[in-house]
């Protein structure tokens, strides 16, 4: 995460009269190790004083360092949309 672009955004949000609510950090991702400046994120959130939640999920032991990714899509009309992705064409 570019911190400097999410204060940016977060300026423009109480400028815009509103409250930030939520940030979310990542402590290590499973597949490359990224991670964001957690030291920057808790200074944004003194300065604005949002819920930041960070998750880590770097795990040697249940990955074993291989490049394994899961994707999982969200289907609100299952019916309509199953039906359309299941059709021979």
């Amino acid at each position: 995460m570019d911190t400097a672009v999410l204060a940016e955004k977060l300026n423009e949000t109480v400028e815009g009269g509103k409250k930030p609510f939520f940030v979310g950090g990542t402590a290590r991702t499973t597949v490359r190790g990224a991670y964001d400046s957690i030291k920057e994120l808790l200074e944004l959130r003194q300065q604005y004083q949002f819920w930041l939640h960070v998750d880590g999920t770097w795990d040697f032991h249940k990955m074993l360092g291989t490049a394994l990714m899961c994707n999982v899509s969200l289907i609100n009309n299952r019916t309509h949309t199953l039906g359309e992705c299941m059709q021979r064409r």
